[in-house]
């Protein structure tokens, strides 16, 4: 089966055809199929059948027309999980270059020469003079262009996690992650692939961020005592 292309589609599109075409290499891989679980808003993909709606083989259009507010692209039988890891993670000197970039990024002291590295990666920081991010913060150096915004006045604490894929022993979850204006995200917290953070809430220190969470709300991390 021919390789799929794509112009002008979201990010997560676009790395979504790019890691099918990957996979294509391998012989149970040649004719994978979409899956579409509504009530989790994620796409499946697969080489064998799932019990969620199918959608058909995974073809450019039907990528194309995927299902409109996905929050997570799933790609399952990926075990074991080494034979498969460079089709999803792409180039290994674009990663490093990436890695390279996001290390200097974390220990430079101006926040705005920081934000300048990070929309070198890809990341979505349209004004970089008032967003902050804090020394130490993980930026997802695979997929760094799935932070499709960081808002205006929005801060993010010391060794927070902005992560957009998960890898287990057999399958990979991406998504992409965007936070509102005039945000906190509390230091040490971990925000999910897939999730969107409203104007002016506040995430807790040490708090994961699995869901959405509406503007003006607040989630707290972990207590003790």
């Amino acid at each position: 089966m021919p390789e799929i292309h794509g112009s002008d589609l979201s990010n997560l599109k676009r790395i979504t055809i790019s890691i099918v075409n990957r996979l294509r290499r391998h012989e149970t891989w040649r004719a994978p199929s979409l899956f579409f679980d509504e009530q989790r808003q994620r796409l499946h993909i697969s080489p064998n059948s799932l019990l969620y709606t199918p959608l058909g083989f995974c073809s450019e259009k039907n990528i194309e027309h995927m299902p409109t507010g996905i929050k997570r692209v799933v790609f399952h039988g990926l075990s074991p999980m080494d034979t498969y890891l460079k089709d999803i993670t792409g180039s290994l000197l674009q990663m490093l270059y990436r890695r390279a970039i996001m290390e200097v990024a974390k220990k430079t002291p101006s926040w705005r020469i920081k934000n300048l590295f990070y929309r070198r990666l890809g990341v979505g920081i349209p004004d970089w003079k008032t967003t902050i991010v804090a020394p130490n913060v993980f930026v997802d150096y695979i997929y760094p262009e799935l932070i499709e915004n960081i808002g205006v006045n929005t801060i993010i604490g010391e060794e927070a996690m902005l992560t957009t894929h998960f890898v287990y022993p057999d399958r990979v979850e991406i998504g992409p992650i965007s936070i509102g204006a005039h945000c906190l995200i509390g230091a040490r917290s971990l925000i999910a692939p897939g999730v969107a953070i409203g104007d002016n809430a506040t995430i807790g220190a040490y708090a994961i961020v699995t869901r959405d969470v509406p503007s003006g709300a607040t989630l707290l991390g972990p207590r003790s005592g």
